[in-house]
């Protein structure tokens, strides 16, 4: 079990290129879906964000990739919020020149399809008054994270309020999710 978990830690330490220091570093995963939105939107968009955390560094390191959208995509967070629940965003992914983000460093978000990289650290992390989470606070998205009540999306000028979104899960993306939001969620029109 050790060792498969090693393996598997190895692996996805090499696909997403991330340094040795992230060698201890938990992974999530999910796959992002129209259907997966509130309410369900009819998308041909897919895509899959993939994040290694580290608890003791208070980093984490992230993979978004997207394609097939609507419309030109304007920016991609973390939201806090259960399945089928809308939450405030409190991790910014990507940004655009129409809708930046309160976070320096923020990647741009590819406009027609592509993927983006980066790091989250503490100073990522933005309050959201209404649900108690502070700026700063790295366990905050830990804690979300491990209690399955984040997800990611992606917004577009055609759906602003997200097109294409999916909760995020302890795991890799080959490993069944039990979230039946993303059950079948290669379906397309």
């Amino acid at each position: 079990m050790l060792r498969s978990k090693l393996i598997a830690t190895a692996v996805a330490t090499g696909i997403l290129g991330f340094s040795g220091t992230y060698a201890c570093a938990e992974e999530f995963s999910t796959r992002l879906v129209g259907f997966a939105e509130n309410p369900s939107i009819l998308s041909d968009g897919s895509g899959t964000f993939r994040l290694l955390v580290d608890k003791t560094s208070r980093r984490a390191k992230y993979e978004l990739t997207y394609s097939g959208l609507s419309a030109p995509v304007t920016q991609g967070h973390i939201h806090f919020a259960r399945s089928r629940v809308n939450g405030g965003i409190f991790v910014w992914l990507c940004q655009s020149a129409t809708n930046p983000s309160p976070v320096a460093n923020t990647p741009t978000c590819p406009a027609d399809g592509g993927t983006v990289k980066g790091v989250i650290t503490p100073d990522s992390i933005i309050a959201v008054a209404a649900q108690l989470i502070t700026a700063g606070d790295f366990d905050a998205l830990t804690d979300a994270l491990e209690s399955k009540s984040a997800y990611a999306n992606v917004h577009t000028t055609a759906a602003p309020g997200g097109e294409i979104r999916g909760q995020i899960h302890q795991g890799d993306l080959d490993k069944e999710h039990n979230d039946h939001d993303n059950h079948d969620s290669h379906a397309h029109r």
